[in-house]
């Protein structure tokens, strides 16, 4: 019997990862700002209470909860702090 995955399973990527392309300076700045932001947000759940998060259980969710958050801040590029760093990577691309 031969058993196969369903059509809307995709299996992992398995490439090692130096066979992957290299992250551009851009992306690298963009993860750099959500982890800058990530423990902000995080905080800022954590003073709103437990009663934003929705109860006890909620407050099991805030670190999923903030790093989201932090990854549509950064996606706005509104903070300016990716492109700072970006900048930063360019100077030592030179």
């Amino acid at each position: 019997m031969r058993l196969s995955l369903p059509a809307a399973t995709t299996p992992p990527d398995l490439t090692p990862a130096t066979a992957r392309r290299p992250e551009t300076a851009a992306e690298t700045a963009r993860r750099f700002e959500t982890a800058m932001l990530t423990p902000m947000v995080s905080e800022m759940l954590r003073t709103a209470g437990e009663e934003a998060m929705g109860g006890k259980a909620g407050g099991q969710w805030r670190s999923f909860f903030a790093a989201a958050l932090a990854e549509e801040i950064a996606a706005t590029g509104q903070t300016g702090i990716a492109q700072s760093v970006e900048r930063a990577i360019a100077a030592y691309a030179k």
